[in-house]
């Protein structure tokens, strides 16, 4: 890290922050003044050939006017003798496959949700219901008092997200109640205080455009340009909004609908294309999906992140290098809409921009009212050459916009961040080329950011997970100097002085991955006994090729799987145990699980939903010993 750089980055970010936004945000008074601004625009835009394939450039600013919107009310606590889902923060739930409420475990899996009810040393299965079809899969869900939401997407006419509500007040005889068929894709949900929301983008213009004939030149043919501006001042609102399909399953009974009243979009002044970003907010208690609130903005979007107050919808640039060229260094920003929760319903409240392209939910961060942003840019060195650099920015929201009220930049010049975790007010970065620098940023004064303490190791962390105030975890790669990486890696932290942080010990298991490197949800960490549960591969070795590849040949290691059961004890990490749902004589593949659920003092392990073979191993708390095995029923038969 060159520290000399830290100043000149952070004035150069900081400056970014408070002339990026220079446009203002309309908010509709009607469905007439909605329809005005698409066909505007689009009389502009239209071609002989539509709009459908016109590229409109990301990056573009947003300021709105300031929106009040009261806190919401503190989130529910997990019960003690059951895990929920592992999440970003505190009271904000995430969707995934399984599911539990400690009464009963719900197990989605391709079409058909599983439940199944703990026993005093297995799972007693005791419902099955069909919930999808070939193309309409659901592949994640809610909880919810009596309630599952399941959540999917359909390829039968373009991209559709696709909800589907259950009763599961009896969950011996669970009962589907509406579902619910949306434009857009889907980018992801969250669930606070019984309110899920999710975030769809869409670009659902429905218009039969004409085109020229098959080899004529457009400007042959002025023919298909004129019915296409025909096509377009004909057009009604329906026609530039994202619709919904409510199914009753009881009658059948089907209802459309808008996702979003006109009142409810929000429009930038200076024209940003016609894709849409629609908040869509459910109730889950009144069971009924039609009383569901939409706030639409246009714009686009590709991730989201959620606090207990707000959900936050970002765009990054989808490219990694620019030309060489130091005008174009402003084309390499992300753009970032905030929406405000105003009890079961939101509101669109801000936007800002942030220099370079945002990793992924875990890049924010929101403390104290304010945002904080992990992103990296590429940074033209000369003759065609790129080095990468990342910074935090801190973003607040003052009157019309996001701005940035301070920044630290130079982090893991010319490597790429592997993780980051936003603990209170401290930040932990993980960039990694050949060493992995652990950086440790002190956000407590959230105008004056710094690096405090730094950590060179080798291998490198993908994910960070705090263990109270002076520990954290860390699961990823070891790798030796040069960079080649070599196995599987668990490492222990103590991060108590935040100028010299130190790696206490790890746990390494060569040749093998962990899949929560991608996908928390498939790591837990168990409190009351101090254990930690974390799934790993690791397939056959061939000798002739040096390399895990499903072929024949000598057989240097056998492949493994399962999932590593490991402990804290006075500040040490001890691999005590590896949970496996299948014998290790039978194929490595039968044994993997990738969730880790804990009922009453029984660890369960849980296969891929997309496994040939799914399968739930039952494993004693207190012993780690496997006590059964369950295979899950995939036939017609069942």
């Amino acid at each position: 890290m060159k520290r000399g750089t830290d100043f000149v980055w952070s004035l150069t970010v900081l400056l970014f922050g408070f002339f990026s936004c220079a446009k203002a945000v309309t908010r509709f008074e009607d469905c007439s003044q909605a329809r005005d601004y698409f066909v505007s625009h689009a009389l502009e835009k239209v071609t002989g050939y539509g709009l459908n394939n016109y590229y409109f450039p990301l990056g573009g600013g947003f300021t709105v006017s300031p929106n009040a919107s009261p806190p919401a009310p503190e989130g529910a606590v997990a019960g003690e003798d059951f895990s929920t889902t592992n999440v970003q923060e505190s009271g904000v739930d995430e969707p995934d496959y399984v599911k539990t409420d400690g009464r009963f475990l719900y197990l989605l899996r391709e079409t058909k949700l599983y439940i199944f009810q703990p026993t005093e040393n297995s799972l007693k299965q005791v419902a099955t219901l069909a919930v999808g079809e070939k193309d309409k899969i659901y592949t994640e869900m809610f909880l919810s008092g009596n309630y599952l939401l399941l959540i999917g997407r359909s390829y039968q006419s373009g991209t559709t997200t696709q909800l589907l509500l259950v009763d599961v007040s009896n969950p011996s005889q669970p009962k589907t109640v509406q579902a619910l068929q949306m434009d857009g894709n889907l980018l992801d949900a969250r669930l606070s205080e019984g309110v899920v929301r999710i975030v769809v983008d869409a670009g659902a213009m429905r218009f039969a455009w004409h085109t020229p004939a098959l080899g004529l030149p457009l400007e042959d043919a002025p023919d298909s340009l004129e019915l296409n501006r025909r096509l377009v001042e004909n057009s009604t609102i329906a026609n530039w909004l994202p619709y919904a399909i409510l199914t009753n399953s009881g009658s059948g009974e089907k209802q459309t609908f808008p996702l979003t009243a006109c009142t409810d979009i929000y429009a930038p002044d200076q024209y940003s294309g016609f894709r849409t970003i629609t908040l869509l907010s459910i109730d889950l208690s009144k069971g009924d999906l039609s009383a569901c609130h939409g706030a639409t903005l246009i714009a686009e979007g590709d991730m989201i992140y959620a606090s207990r107050e707000n959900l936050y919808v970002a765009t990054s640039p989808w490219y990694f290098f620019l030309p060489a060229a130091e005008e174009n260094a402003n084309q390499q920003n992300s753009v970032i809409h905030k929406f405000a929760f105003k009890g079961s319903a939101s509101e669109y409240a801000a936007s800002g921009k942030v220099p370079g392209r945002i990793r992924d939910q875990w890049s924010f961060s929101e403390y104290e009212g304010d945002l904080r942003v992990l992103s990296t840019q590429d940074i033209p060195t000369g003759d065609n050459q790129f080095t990468s650099v990342s910074q935090i920015t801190v973003l607040r929201q003052q009157d019309i916009q996001l701005k940035s009220i301070g920044a630290i930049g130079g982090l893991g010049r010319g490597e790429f961040v592997q993780s980051v975790r936003f603990i209170g007010p401290t930040g932990y970065v993980v960039t990694f080329r050949q060493m992995d620098p652990l950086f440790v940023v002190d956000l407590s004064d959230p105008t004056q950011p710094k690096v405090t303490g730094e950590l060179e190791i080798t291998g490198f962390s993908a994910y960070l997970h705090p263990l109270g105030k002076n520990l954290l975890l860390g699961i990823g790669q070891d790798a030796d100097t040069e960079g080649r990486t070599q196995g599987m890696q668990v490492s222990l932290f103590d991060v108590s002085d935040p100028t010299n942080p130190q790696r206490l010990q790890n746990i390494t298991l060569k040749d093998a991955w962990s899949q929560v490197d991608w996908d928390h949800k498939a790591f837990l960490w168990w409190e009351p006994k101090q254990m930690l549960f974390a799934p790993f591969e690791k397939p056959d070795y061939f000798v002739f090729s040096g390399s895990p590849i499903p072929a024949s040949g000598e057989k240097s290691e056998p492949g493994d799987a399962g999932v590593i059961a490991a402990q804290i004890k006075n500040r040490q990490l001890e691999h005590i145990a590896t949970l496996r749902n299948a014998g290790i004589d039978e194929p490595w593949q039968k044994r993997s699980a990738k969730r880790t659920i804990i009922i009453n003092n029984k660890v369960f392990t849980i296969s891929s939903p997309y496994a040939s073979n799914p399968s739930i191993g039952v494993h004693d708390l207190d012993t780690l010993q496997t006590i059964d095995r369950i295979m899950l029923k995939t036939g017609e038969s069942e």
